[in-house]
């Protein structure tokens, strides 16, 4: 049977004895041969992270354990320093500023836009942090200019140029392919709107209705595709105006263009469709309580929403 002496009295310490044993050193002494009382000596036996030091090693292990807590603070402090930091270049980008603090920089339209998309559902804060997480804007160098939360979990990311949205595009795909999908979010087509349909047509398949407007105005001397260009978004019936018909119609940029510039027997009105009115933006219903009626074209607050609503169109060259 092996046996230990004190170093403190030299005396053996027996196997049914109480001894307690320096966590430097590791030499091992009699409970009653320290300067311990037996409360303290419980209090360490209990705690597995509280340890004992002998006289010797105590005036040196204390400077070397409180130098190791310093340095694991200084390492989690830089850990969520560093973690913060993403995060803030994240969420500056979504803070809005007053409209009279912006300058012209931050003013400007966005066209360069990606959808991250989860392909669970979560939240868009998890989305977000997800993202964070993977994409460092300094590493990369890279300027993101706007980041939204949008519905199920879907953030919108504005970035400043198209190579920044593929070099993103890119990084998310690779890193967090299995989790969110990447879209590359469009500009919409403008619309028009044809008054004074007749009646019949209003009858006819959306499909039959573009073929005829295709053909009464030679539309396929501008494009052979043009009929997959052309959608009909609405029929209606306009009350105030005797229940005239009218057609809403979606169409792509080349054809706004020509059609803008009076190029096309579509502007002369002589045709069975009546005359076409072109629509930059859907009818506008503000109702704010100042000094002016909602529909005064000079009003801020209704330039703002018709500057916003065009910077999202697609009207081609301008």
């Amino acid at each position: 049977m092996s046996s230990f002496k004190c170093v403190k009295c030299n005396y053996e310490i027996k196997r049914n004895m109480e001894k307690i044993i320096c966590a430097v050193c590791e030499n091992k002494y009699h409970t009653n041969c320290v300067d311990l009382n037996e409360e303290e000596i419980k209090f360490i036996a209990d705690k597995s992270n509280i340890k004992y030091y002998c006289e010797g090693c105590n005036e040196t292990s204390t400077i070397v354990e409180l130098k190791k807590m310093l340095g694991e603070c200084l390492n989690k402090i830089e850990e969520q320093s560093n973690k913060m930091e993403k995060y803030i270049k994240f969420i500056e980008a979504n803070v809005p500023l007053p409209v009279n603090q912006k300058t012209n920089t931050q003013k400007k339209s966005y066209t360069d836009v990606l959808l991250i998309k989860p392909i669970k559902g979560q939240k868009s804060n998890v989305t977000r942090e997800d993202i964070a997480s993977k994409i460092d804007p300094g590493e990369l160098k890279l300027a993101i200019d706007v980041m939204k939360n949008i519905k199920n979990g879907e953030i919108m990311i504005g970035c400043d140029s198209n190579k920044t949205k593929e070099i993103i595009s890119s990084k998310v795909s690779q890193e967090l392919g299995n989790k969110y999908t990447v879209v590359e979010a469009s500009l919409k087509n403008p619309r028009i709107v044809i008054r004074g349909v007749e009646e019949r047509y209003m009858e006819q398949e959306d499909e039959q209705i573009v073929r005829g407007i295709i053909e009464q105005n030679d539309l396929k001397i501008i494009d052979e595709s043009i009929e997959s260009k052309m959608k009909i978004v609405r029929k209606y019936t306009n009350k105030s105006k005797n229940n005239s018909c009218n057609l809403l119609l979606d169409i792509d940029s080349k054809l706004y263009d020509i059609i803008k510039k009076g190029k096309n027997s579509m502007l002369d009105g002589g045709n069975a469709l009546s005359q076409i009115i072109i629509i930059k933006i859907e009818k506008l219903n503000i109702k704010i309580e100042i000094n002016h009626k909602a529909s005064d074209p000079e009003c801020p607050r209704y330039k703002r929403i018709i500057e916003s609503i065009q910077k999202k169109i697609n009207y081609g060259d301008k």
